[in-house]
């Protein structure tokens, strides 16, 4: 016999919707700069996969962005495991903002200098090898 009261749910340590949308608004603002300046200097952009050194940097970005990404949910999940029984308080509000500001610091900024400034320095480093 039903009661009509709604089941009480268990708590999960899965990540939250307003989680994965935290990682993904860098995300976008990383794909926003790509496009921006993808359509804006092609041929800038085009250094970053025709250049051996180019692809690399790219290689490197994605990798940091995979990792980052997995230790961001990792963080939320322990997170959320931690205060699953408890009320969000203030400590776990700290910690969740330690975790989006160290995943825009740490794993996004570096992506978007390598979009910035990668092709650049390719282009300083072939004409300095070429004079040489």
């Amino acid at each position: 016999m039903t009661t009509g009261a709604p089941a009480e749910t268990k708590p999960s340590a899965w990540p939250k919707l307003w989680q994965f949308t935290l990682l993904g608004l860098p995300l976008l603002a990383l794909a926003a700069l790509v496009l921006s300046l993808w359509f804006r200097k092609p041929d800038y952009m085009a250094v970053l996969w025709r250049d051996p050194m180019g692809v690399r940097m790219l290689t490197g970005s994605v990798g940091l962005l995979l990792v980052g990404a997995g230790l961001y949910l990792g963080g939320c999940a322990l997170l959320n495991r931690f205060t699953a029984r408890s009320r969000w308080g203030k400590g776990a509000t700290v910690a969740q903002i330690g975790l989006v500001a160290a995943w825009v610091v740490v794993f996004c900024a570096p992506v978007a200098f390598v979009c910035l400034i990668g092709p650049a320095a390719i282009q300083i480093q072939n004409s300095l090898l070429s004079k040489g």
